[in-house]
């Protein structure tokens, strides 16, 4: 069945609360630098990892790359190679997890998770972890993260603006941003295809795993490699970044932020399958504190045409449509998504259980829709991804 939500009208602070989230979370219209507080958001979901081996004893740092905060709980993609020992060909044994305090200092060091237990798929060069214990090897469970909103890399076209963010080590080791653009596309063996995205922006050593985005500010790759090329005409010295899309990592994001917990076996050497290092438990189904992960997908009513671009706003528990304006929209708003070509969306971060949301749905060209109590997480037959809508039918203006 369809969203039941009453058309706008009856409040004009929501609508003006749909106007500006509108402006702030659609695409723009091409060729803008992402804004100071785009960027700042991006950045404080990149995360600096440092593998640790045990050496003479003591905790041992020797190698270090970036990721990708995926979910609130904790959730972080990063390349396969930067949490594997390729020498030993094991995993390593920790990976200290450091995030951003400020712009201009080091990463402050957070919490450790354990290699082994880590979600791979090897042959992709991608890998999730989660930090199982802080400093003091105690247990520790990450809430709250902030994450980087998932965007698509299929729209884009050689030419289009591109932005790396990780932690490279270059001129020490604060946060580190490019900027550049889509050269083209790869195949896995260097052919035509669409295994890569090529780009012009630098990618160094210790960015491998970190944060691609496109000029909207969505996560659109892995940055994993940079060749060195030499120019046959000129012999001049070259080179093309190499960023995995997004979208060869949703099966890995997918169960992550379905509430993926790391596995507790599993000690294999060669890397596994999908679901680890080895042979290992099956996942446990997340706990209730969790939350529920919210998907659904957006139609024309007078079609059934999926609606692209659509935004998706899950409102904080207890707000109410009429509380909302345009000064207080980003305080009162607790989740967002916008939809993909095919009209899909899957919140960027879970909603609590036992709760009560409003929620707001636009997009350019269509009525705005939007009502208090419309999504509803109580009762104990709420699972854990929840599709609470079928379709969202837009009506065109």
């Amino acid at each position: 069945m369809g969203i039941r939500m009453s058309r706008l009208g009856f409040a004009s602070l929501a609508l003006a609360a749909a106007a500006l989230a509108m402006s702030l979370l659609l695409p723009g219209d091409g060729g803008a630098a992402l804004s100071k507080d785009a960027r700042k958001k991006i950045m404080s979901g990149v995360v600096h990892l440092v593998a640790l081996e045990m050496q003479g004893g003591e905790v041992t740092p020797v190698a270090s790359g970036s990721g990708t905060i995926i979910s609130a709980d904790g959730a972080i993609l990063t390349n396969h190679h930067v949490i594997y020992n390729q020498k030993e060909g094991r995993p390593y044994p920790l990976v200290a997890v450091r995030l951003l305090k400020s712009f201009d200092q080091e990463p402050v060091t957070t919490c450790v998770a354990v290699g082994k237990n880590a979600l791979v798929r090897p042959e992709l060069d991608l890998a999730v972890i989660k930090c199982e214990m802080d400093l003091q090897g105690k247990p520790f469970a990450p809430t709250g993260w902030p994450t980087v909103g998932m965007g698509s890399s299929e729209d884009l076209v050689p030419g289009d603006d591109i932005f790396v963010f990780g932690y490279p080590g270059i001129g020490g080791a604060t946060i580190h941003v490019t900027a550049g653009k889509v050269s083209g596309f790869q195949g896995e063996r260097g052919g035509a295809g669409r295994d890569w995205i090529k780009t012009d922006a630098a990618i160094a050593h210790g960015n491998s795993g970190g944060t691609a985005v496109d000029e909207d500010g969505s996560f659109i790759g892995v940055p994993s490699a940079f060749r060195a090329t030499t120019e046959a005409t000129s012999g001049t010295a070259a080179g093309v970044g190499l960023i995995r899309p997004v979208e060869v990592s949703r099966e890995l994001v997918n169960r992550a932020r379905a509430g993926w917990s790391p596995g507790d076996g599993g000690a294999a050497q060669d890397g596994g399958g999908q679901g680890g290092f080895g042979d290992s438990k099956p996942t446990p189904p997340p706990t209730p504190q969790a939350g529920v992960v919210v998907e659904g997908r957006v139609l024309a009513s007078d079609n059934d045409d999926p609606v692209a671009g659509a935004v998706v706003l899950i409102f904080k528990p207890g707000v109410r449509m009429a509380d909302v304006n345009r000064d207080n929209l980003g305080q009162k708003f607790l989740t967002k998504a916008i939809t993909n070509r095919e009209g899909e969306f899957v919140m960027e971060g879970p909603v609590p259980r036992g709760k009560r949301f409003a929620v707001l749905v636009a997009a350019e060209g269509y009525e705005i829709l939007a009502s208090d109590d419309v999504l509803i997480t109580e009762g104990d037959d709420v699972p854990d991804r929840y599709d609470p809508w079928g379709v969202v039918r837009l009506e065109r203006e």
